[in-house]
């Protein structure tokens, strides 16, 4: 589904290979299981992890960016938020399950 990117261009989930994030999740809520593209970002020596709800219309057509909020600030790389924007996974998916990003 194209969704545009802070370009302007169709943005896709790339695992860090794109400016458009690092990672993607959904997270349980009151009404089922919502999207949201994560971003893990090092600047100083330490991580900021941000989550953006992806959020799609009624009749699952178009998607826009949702709420972004800060999941974590100032950590290490070690911390399982910053471990866990790099990769997909949904729900209780377990984490031997779990698409990574491959890492140096």
């Amino acid at each position: 589904m194209p969704l545009p990117g802070e370009d302007g261009e169709q943005c896709s989930f790339s695992l860090g290979f794109t400016p458009c994030g690092t990672g993607l999740t959904c997270e349980p809520a009151g009404d089922g299981l919502h999207l949201h593209g994560v971003d893990a970002r090092e600047g100083s020596g330490s991580w900021t992890v941000t989550r953006t709800e992806v959020v799609v219309d009624a009749n699952r057509v178009r998607a826009r960016d949702g709420e972004t909020t800060t999941v974590v600030r100032g950590v290490g790389a070690d911390d399982p938020a910053v471990t866990g924007a790099h990769g997909t996974t949904c729900g209780d998916v377990p984490p031997s399950a779990v698409a990574a990003e491959p890492r140096p």
